[in-house]
C-alpha cells in the first residue's frame, strides 16, 4: 500500500490496532533499502520454518488424537482395499488387458483431478485466508518480496508433497 508519503506509528496511535501496523509498514517499506536475493530466500525460508514448527508442535500435542485417527483411517483404507483387489483379481480377471487399461485410465485421470483441486485448496487458502503466516509476516511489516517468495515456497512444498 502506497500512501505517497511517510506514516510514523505516532501518527496513527488513534487509530484502532489494525491500522498500526500498515502504518510500521509503510514508514519500513520507504525508509529500508533494497536486500539481495540470498537475504530475501533465506528470510523466506525462515517463514516457511516458522510454518512447519508449528504443524509440528500441533502434531506433537495432537499426538494421541492423531494416532488414533491413523489408525483408523489405515484399517478403512485396508479394508477398502482388500475388497477392491479381491473384486479385481477374481472378477475382471476374465477381461482382457486392454479392456482393464480402459478401466485404469478414467480412474487415473479422476485421481489426479481431485488432487489437484485439493493442492490447489491448500495454495489458495495461504493466499486468501486471513490467518496465515503470509498475512502474519505482512502486518507485521515484512517485506512484499519476502512474503510473495515464502508463498512460492509454501505453493511449491504442497505441490511437491
Amino acid at each position: 500500500m502506497h500512501l505517497g508519503f511517510n506514516v510514523s506509528y505516532s501518527d496513527v496511535t488513534v487509530l484502532s490496532p489494525v491500522f498500526r501496523p500498515m502504518a510500521h509498514k509503510v514508514t519500513c517499506s520507504r525508509t529500508t533499502a533494497k536486500i539481495g536475493v540470498k537475504k530475501l530466500m533465506i528470510r523466506a525460508i525462515k517463514l516457511l520454518k516458522i510454518v512447519i514448527n508449528s504443524a509440528v508442535n500441533r502434531l506433537r500435542f495432537d499426538l494421541a488424537r492423531e494416532i488414533v485417527v491413523l489408525i483408523s483411517g489405515g484399517v478403512v483404507i485396508a479394508t477398502f482395499a482388500y475388497i477392491i483387489n479381491d473384486f479385481l483379481n477374481v472378477q475382471i480377471q476374465g477381461l482382457s488387458q486392454v479392456m482393464r487399461d480402459r478401466f485404469a485410465e478414467p480412474l487415473a485421470v479422476a485421481l489426479l483431478l481431485v488432487c489437484a483441486f485439493k493442492a490447489g485448496a491448500f495454495i489458495r487458502a495461504e493466499w486468501s485466508n486471513a490467518e496465515t503466516a503470509s498475512r502474519m509476516a505482512n502486518f507485521l511489516g515484512e517485506r512484499p518480496e519476502i512474503v510473495r517468495c515464502y508463498k512460492s515456497l509454501h505453493a511449491l512444498l504442497v505441490l511437491v508433497v
